[in-house]
């Protein structure tokens, strides 16, 4: 037994309704696509901005980065030369000191200090001077010098005693005088 659609419930069905009822739904859902496609679009472009921005600063950065290794290289380039200047003034003073200076680097030396930088370098060498006999280090404090008419700290060179090598004057060791 087959059954029959009711009779004249309604509005028939057509297939014109179909049509009009399936191109509604569409052009719903194709609403939605669009907005959603803005939507996506707008955020792309924000982070293409974003992305522009951080590249661009970026590249100001390695060129800020480049030249200043531009001008470093310049410097090094420069060294050399001022170095031998520096070597040569050294010669032109000459003594024992300046020839340590040029064949070691610099002499081992004592830096006592920690006063006021704008003291008087007299009363800067006698501190120091005190400070050393008081504590009764065993350096001959002749060579010690104030380097300049105001400082807060004195310079006493450590000569070679007799006998001594450059590595035994130069070693340093504990603060204890293990490994000596």
């Amino acid at each position: 037994m087959k059954r029959r659609a009711p009779e004249n419930e309604g509005t028939a069905l057509t297939l014109e309704t179909i049509r009009e009822a399936i191109g509604e739904a569409i052009r719903g859902e194709l609403q939605e696509v669009r907005q959603d496609i803005r939507h996506f679009a707008t955020r792309v472009d924000h982070v293409e901005s974003q992305v522009t921005k951080q590249m661009q600063q970026t590249i100001n950065l390695l060129d800020e980065m480049t030249h200043k290794h531009a001008e470093h290289g310049g410097i090094l380039q420069q060294l050399p030369e001022a170095n031998r200047e520096v070597r040569s003034r050294l010669e032109q003073l000459g003594g024992e000191y300046c020839c340590t200076i040029l064949r070691w680097g610099r002499p081992p030396a004592l830096v006592i200090g920690g006063w006021d930088p704008d003291q008087d370098a007299k009363v800067t060498k006698s501190e120091a001077e005190d400070i050393l006999k008081s504590v009764g280090a065993p350096i001959y404090l002749d060579s010690m010098f104030v380097p300049g008419v105001r400082r807060g700290y004195a310079i006493l060179p450590i000569d070679t005693r007799p006998g001594e090598s450059f590595e035994e004057r130069n070693y340093t060791g504990d603060c204890n005088g293990a490994g000596q």
